[in-house]
């Protein structure tokens, strides 16, 4: 009885988050006007996800973001930051390494860079769930030479986007794009999103998984002692197996271990995956 209760608990908290399939998130990627230089201090812009695809509020495990940029002739890299938001909606945190790219390119034309494989989490990061109503607000950014292309829809998004003062990670300020540095009202760059919500490991999920290591792991040790075919015996080295067999090919393991550390930077995650209307010019 008790196993089938702590087996519960971590089923709520766990099934819903880890083991849960990626999806699209957020996706501004229709194609709206001219391009913006990145730079080294880098640009930043709002990612607004529906409070359906994230009812409990838990943090985000990105498994790929997709951007359009015109990259500079030649080889350079692209580094991909993500940053809390404010209860005001502004960009809040020194920005967080999520993952770089490394581009080869023989024009400047428009190109989608990929972050990730669409399965593996890049990252973990958190949402602000009460800055915009009916959402969760992030913010990622991007760094170096290449230019990002404007989009706007089909996912709401805010509609002004921020540079900032310092190249991050140092500690700076975000200023906001204004209109009259910009052809259009609406400042959003080309972003697609995927990922699903995960469980923040909290004290009681891993005092939980503890106590289900304890209990099988005893179980185990009995079993070993006592005939495989014998009642009790036979069964505590079945609970022991079935143990085994769940630590083994428990894949939520390393996510709970991603999520208590930092994102991580991963080149081999990463792929320049194609092009814009096969590296035509924008129209």
């Amino acid at each position: 009885m008790r196993l089938a209760v702590i087996f519960g608990m971590i089923c709520l908290e766990l099934g819903s988050g880890p083991c849960a399939q990626a999806s699209v998130l957020y996706s501004n990627t229709s194609l709206t006007g001219p391009i913006i230089g990145i730079g080294s201090s880098g640009l930043f812009d709002d990612v607004l996800i529906p409070s359906s695809l994230d009812p409990k509020n838990y943090a985000i495990a990105l498994t790929r973001v997709t951007v359009a940029v015109n990259p500079p002739v030649g080889t350079s890299v692209l580094d991909l930051w993500w940053t809390r938001a404010n209860d005001d909606t502004t960009p809040g945190d020194t920005p967080v390494l999520v993952a770089s790219s490394l581009i080869t390119a023989s024009d400047s034309l428009p190109t989608l860079i990929t972050f990730g494989d669409g399965v593996t989490p890049v990252a973990i990061v958190g949402v602000n769930s009460t800055a915009v109503t009916g959402f969760q607000l992030m913010y990622l950014g991007l760094t170096g030479s290449a230019s990002w292309l404007y989009a706007s829809g089909p996912s709401t998004h805010l509609s002004t986007a921020y540079v900032r003062s310092t190249p991050p990670p140092a500690p700076g300020a975000y200023f906001p794009i204004l209109p009259s540095q910009v052809p259009f009202d609406d400042i959003s760059f080309y972003l697609d999103v995927q990922g699903f919500p995960i469980p923040e490991p909290s004290s009681v999920t891993l005092m939980d998984i503890g106590v289900v290591c304890f209990l099988f792991g005893a179980a185990g040790r009995r079993g070993s002692k006592l005939p495989a075919g014998g009642g009790t015996g036979g069964r505590a080295s079945l609970l022991g197996g079935l143990w085994r067999n769940l630590a083994s090919n428990l894949s939520c393991g390393a996510l709970l271990r991603d999520a208590v550390g930092t994102p991580r930077r991963n080149s081999q995650l990463l792929s320049n995956e194609s092009t814009l209307g096969g590296r035509r010019g924008y129209q």
